[in-house]
């Protein structure tokens, strides 16, 4: 009886990690079709959107885009757990509307030591200017801090999404970031491009549970041929 249940686990992860296999080509397509969009609008120049209201910030993935926006004050936020130039810190982001729209945008705006006082860097960044950068989608990290103005308690984001946001700053926000192309503040420092894709790690995988499947099938193999020559 245990026999039979190995056979058929081994059988089962056999079809189990082929299918994997095929989950992560499919995932090798799109994301080889990301990078090539994603090249594809990085060497456009920036565009100027005409109007924000009502856009889906969603659809401007990897676009290059120019604004000109009012910073709003009355908070922003910090990601620990990130480097530049060899220190540790974190990155600084702050809310931004663009003129021509009816809602914020997370914009990230440098990078800021951990030894830093992100309040000093904050009273340096202009309450409107011009922001060039390229837009992405808003990853789920954990452990942001939203500090609000003039109040020294950080409060933990659990996970950084625009609904949160939302609900600890009372402001319409898009769901999406734009990562400046410069800091935003000559005393912040600037923050390598973010969007990495890396489509060849599908394949890494691929190969891994191609590989576990070949080990189950060959597995079954065995036994079975083991059982015959034993009758």
């Amino acid at each position: 009886m245990r026999r039979y249940l190995a056979l058929g686990l081994a059988g089962f992860l056999a079809i189990l990690f082929t299918g994997l296999a095929v989950w992560q080509l499919k995932r090798y397509a799109q994301n080889s079709a990301l990078v090539r969009q994603k090249q594809h609008f990085t060497n456009q120049k920036p565009e100027t959107i005409s109007s924000f209201v009502g856009v889906d910030f969603s659809q401007l993935r990897f676009h290059r885009i120019t604004i000109a926006a009012e910073i709003y004050r009355g908070a922003w936020v910090l990601l620990p757990g990130k480097s530049a130039s060899g220190e540790s810190g974190r990155h600084f982001y702050v809310f931004a509307r663009p003129e021509n729209g009816d809602a914020y945008i997370p914009v990230l705006a440098g990078f800021a030591g951990a030894k830093t006082n992100p309040e000093a860097y904050w009273k340096t960044i202009p309450a409107k200017m011009q922001i060039t950068g390229t837009v992405s989608e808003m990853y789920p990290a954990r452990d942001a801090s939203l500090i609000r103005a003039g109040n020294p308690t950080e409060f933990v984001i659990p996970v950084m999404e625009t609904s949160a946001f939302k609900a600890m700053t009372g402001l319409k926000i898009f769901s999406g970031v734009l990562e400046s192309e410069a800091q935003l503040s000559n005393d912040l420092e600037k923050v390598a491009q973010r969007i990495i894709i890396k489509p060849e790690m599908n394949l890494v995988y691929t190969l891994q549970w191609l590989a576990l499947a070949a080990l189950c099938v060959w597995w079954l193999k065995t036994q079975i041929y083991s059982k015959r020559a034993t009758q």
